[in-house]
């Protein structure tokens, strides 16, 4: 999923900021986020959480979701 979220992150850009947590290496913070699933994007707005996908998404979808 890692070019279509690239893809989208530039389709969205200035929208939305896109970033990545890699949750073996920050398993705190996936456990903060209850990230249970990967791949799984969080959409936050004004620092809370406003909604979350679990699964795999093209760009275009990916796009959708952070404009939503």
């Amino acid at each position: 999923m890692a070019p279509a979220f690239k893809q989208a992150a530039f389709n969205a850009s200035p929208h939305a900021i896109f970033a990545k947590l890699n949750t073996e290496d920050n398993p705190s913070v996936a456990s903060q986020f209850a990230i249970t699933g990967i791949p799984t994007i969080i959409l936050f707005r004004g620092g809370r959480e406003a909604n979350r996908h679990s699964g795999m998404l093209d760009a275009s979808g990916i796009s959708q979701f952070a404009l939503q």
